[in-house]
């Protein structure tokens, strides 16, 4: 047995036995390795998000919805792959949002149409604007085309357009809901009364959520049956005909079960007859407006009427938000004041610092300690019904419009689009829905299969450590026996 083994250290004696045996281990472990790669691609196809907020994945939401699809979706990108990517990081972005969807269900799939080479498509859409680079979404006979403006936020300066976040995410999987869905909620935006003109970026929100707005002008159209209305910033004050109508929608013959919310004009002083309407709900609209003195209750450029708000934290609309740390924005707000605890409540307020400037401060007007007011509602709800019966009406008051401009409900740093979507889900009793917020891009994803990641782990952790040891070992023996 001592011979064999003399026999074996002689053989590590010749340098070049030993130089034999290293070359065919590191030419196995190569081959071993390209092995290993070409299989994991051909396994799998996706790539490792290395995100914060995870731009490149789907969230947990999305992932549960594909999972029970029992429909064929199909993803129609109107671009070649190539061209479409060349856009720049955020269609990169998009683009392996899309394919996120196919991954986790075999009822989709996802296909590149040139608009040059099928001209045609167009003429199978009449109604919606096709254009290069727009996403379709269809399901059977219902189909959502998604432009560049649903799928980011675009910012528009004196430089030009430029996208700040995506919400590919968002928009793809509201789709999804909408061509899967077998039913349509409709909510009512009230008119008649020089409402503020900027209401198309809440009205989009809505849509983009698969709400379906129709407009009712309180001077020539009647009440209908949908069971949520809104009052956008009306400039004038509404003649008794049209609060009539609206309270009898509110009571809906004693039935109830309406739902009202009113978005406060602040360049308004006063709306008499609004405002009656609303004190008989228990909230006064007071006057003047809300500023802030705690800079970090401050957002933007730190002015002090651009407040954020905080939550109440009774509230049944502040326990579905998913993140408290993330404030709602309600810059440039009348103070409302709760004058009936039993029929109204407090769901988003002003801090301890918060005072109030007249509406006839001066120019050089300075806040001192007396106009500290705080704290102070800015979103109230109401809730009127038959003394022990379940159906109840609610009237909202929010404090300002500003709150759902369309700047503020595309900041991922703001609740403004949850909250108040949250606010219009619940009311409408809706389930179907789901909330993600926009993705800014930080960090380019890595371009790497998630499998030949493990096996690059495995040979850099394990294998490589080990050939090392080996290695060493065998040198230390045959240097040993020398």
């Amino acid at each position: 047995m001592k011979v064999k083994n003399n026999k074996i250290i002689g053989k590590f004696n010749n340098p070049n036995f030993v130089h034999k045996i290293m070359y065919m281990l590191y030419t196995v472990l190569a081959v071993l390795f390209m092995v290993g790669m070409a299989v994991a691609s051909k396994l799998y196809t996706g790539k490792i998000d290395l995100t914060q907020n995870k731009a490149f994945s789907l969230s947990e939401d999305s992932i549960k919805f594909i999972f029970s699809l029992d429909k064929d979706v199909e993803i129609i990108v109107l671009n070649t792959k190539d061209r479409f990517l060349a856009n720049g990081e955020y269609f990169e972005q998009a683009d392996m949002v899309i394919n996120e969807y196919a991954k986790y269900s075999d009822k989709v799939s996802v296909k590149y149409v040139s608009l040059d080479d099928n001209p045609n498509v167009k003429s199978e859409y009449p109604e919606d604007d096709i254009r290069e680079d727009s996403i379709i979404v269809k399901c059977g006979e219902k189909h959502r085309v998604l432009s560049a403006y649903d799928i980011f936020n675009i910012q528009h300066s004196q430089m030009g357009a430029s996208i700040v976040s995506s919400k590919a995410e968002q928009a793809m999987t509201s789709a999804f809901v909408y061509v899967t869905s077998d039913s349509e909620i409709r909510v009512n935006m009230i008119t008649g009364f020089d409402e503020d003109g900027s209401s198309g970026g809440f009205v989009k929100m809505l849509e983009t959520n698969n709400y379906k707005v129709d407009t009712l002008s309180m001077l020539t159209d009647n009440m209908n049956d949908n069971t949520v209305s809104f009052i956008y910033a009306p400039k004038r004050d509404y003649d008794d005909e049209s609060i009539n109508k609206l309270k009898n929608y509110l009571v809906n013959n004693e039935n109830y079960g309406r739902n009202l919310i009113y978005f406060i004009n602040p360049s308004q002083v006063s709306l008499p007859k609004i405002e009656e309407l609303v004190k008989e709900w228990g909230v006064k609209v007071n006057d003047g407006l809300v500023f802030e003195t705690d800079i970090s209750k401050r957002f933007m450029n730190g002015h002090m009427f651009n407040t954020l708000c905080e939550y109440e934290e009774t509230s049944q609309y502040t326990e579905l938000i998913k993140n408290k740390l993330i404030p709602v924005a309600m810059p440039l707000s009348r103070p409302l004041e709760i004058v009936d605890a039993d029929k109204a409540k407090t769901l988003l307020k002003f801090s301890k610092g918060a005072g109030v400037m007249p509406s006839n401060a001066k120019e050089d007007w300075v806040p001192s300690e007396q106009d500290i007011k705080g704290p102070i509602p800015c979103m109230t709800m109401s809730t009127l019904g038959k003394e022990g019966g379940e159906s109840k009406s609610t009237l909202t008051v929010v404090g300002s419009v500003t709150a759902v401009d369309s700047k503020l409900l595309s900041q991922n740093s703001l609740n403004n689009s949850a909250y108040f979507l949250n606010l219009f889900n619940t009311l409408t009793e809706r389930k179907d829905t789901i909330n993600i917020e926009p993705k800014s891009i930080g960090v380019q994803e890595l371009n790497i299969n998630p499998l030949q990641a493990v096996v690059i782990a495995i040979m850099f952790a394990i294998v490589l450590p080990v050939v090392v040891l080996v290695t060493g070992l065998v040198v230390w023996l045959v240097r040993r026996k020398r």
